[in-house]
């Protein structure tokens, strides 16, 4: 089975590979990604970047958006920061907004008044399959390509993208998922777009989440005006 599961990737591979050719695509080496990754995130310390994420999921093959979000991080160095959330829900588009100074953090909802944020605990569970107990056959094929000269936000860069296919076959159902992995970098090797995909194909969903990442744009970071704050300081002034 293991020597049929390996004949299957590399026949897969080798297929895409013919294809890459006829349109200019290569392959290429983890350690070449990895490499670059390192690269750029040790150039990123220290710099002045805004980072755009957004995260999408659908149902029903694709076809039936199901949640939505957008943040967008400002990265100000050495410790100014300003976070903003947007999530779509049944009553519309909820917002929030973080600003970081030093040790203050500060917060507002849906562009109401300014408050201080005091942190609180987080506990995050980690869910489990519900597996029928039955252990399926795995047929697992991974492809990598190299596209050169790409255009993002209007740059050129150069796109490695790595395709994960897992055939699970079970004795009355069989079904295929799909990750997809694409990192986009730009010709000083930075890293300026990166996406993550995933196709379930047992529960027939699709979900995405991509990143854009500007280096040196222009914005700047202050602490807002507390209202509360405001209002003592006018009564101590007029006493």
């Amino acid at each position: 089975m293991k020597y049929r599961i390996i004949c299957l990737a590399l026949f897969l591979v080798s297929a895409a590979g013919l294809a890459a050719d006829a349109f200019g695509q290569t392959s290429f080496e983890d350690e070449t990604l990895i490499q670059l990754k390192n690269s750029s995130e040790q150039t990123m310390e220290g710099k002045k970047m805004r980072i755009v994420t957004v995260e999408e999921r659908f149902e029903n093959e694709g076809k039936t958006s199901v949640s939505f979000s957008k943040s967008m991080n400002e990265i100000l160095p050495p410790d100014r920061n300003r976070f903003v959330y947007e999530e779509m829900t049944a009553s519309g588009i909820e917002r929030t907004e973080y600003i970081n100074i030093g040790e203050n953090s500060f917060v507002r909802r849906n562009d109401g008044e300014w408050k201080i944020s005091v942190p609180s605990g987080m506990i995050i569970g980690s869910g489990t399959g519900s597996g029928n107990g039955i252990i399926p056959k795995v047929e697992v094929a991974i492809v990598k390509t190299l596209t050169k000269g790409e255009t993002v936000n209007n740059q050129s860069a150069d796109l490695y993208k790595t395709i994960e296919s897992r055939k699970y076959i079970y004795p009355d159902t069989t079904y295929i998922n799909v990750s997809t992995e694409s990192f986009w970098f730009d010709r000083r090797g930075m890293l300026v777009k990166s996406s993550r995909e995933f196709q379930d194909g047992e529960r027939k969903s699709l979900s995405r989440t991509t990143e854009e990442y500007e280096y040196n744009p222009n914005f700047k970071i202050e602490a807002p005006i507390i209202k509360s704050e405001s209002k003592k300081t006018t009564r101590r002034k007029n006493s």
